[in-house]
């Protein structure tokens, strides 16, 4: 994936997370690339949707028990999944997305202890 735009995405990231404004614009508009193709991406939407949900508390201030690595990865797959030309472009039919629901997938695998802490905080 470094090739084609992991790497730029998780430098994005790391930037994006140390400014509000711009981390609040990133979930935005991922969100609304969400609604907007969300058949394509009923597997990841709950997976989506923690992130979402994991960045906004964090953002927030109500939520900081996580590492910035594993907070720069989940973002960097918001980065990604917002990116129009990766590994396969998004306009590409049908596949289009799935270089990016690859990337979330791995993105919460890499942070799936920090995630479940987040569950648990948030079922709380």
């Amino acid at each position: 994936m470094n090739k084609f735009g992991w790497k730029r995405a998780l430098k994005m990231a790391d930037g994006v997370i140390g400014d509000g404004k711009r981390l609040r614009a990133v979930i935005e508009q991922a969100a609304m690339k969400m609604v907007a193709h969300a058949d394509a991406l009923k597997a990841i939407l709950d997976d989506l949707r923690v992130i979402f949900r994991l960045v906004r508390a964090w953002l927030k201030g109500e939520y900081r028990d996580i590492s910035k690595k594993s907070l720069v990865v989940l973002v960097g797959a918001l980065v990604y999944f917002l990116m129009p030309f990766d590994a396969i472009p998004d306009f590409l039919p049908v596949i289009g997305l799935t270089d990016d629901i690859t990337v979330i997938a791995m993105a919460l695998t890499a942070a799936k202890t920090e995630v479940e802490k987040f569950r648990e905080w948030e079922g709380k």
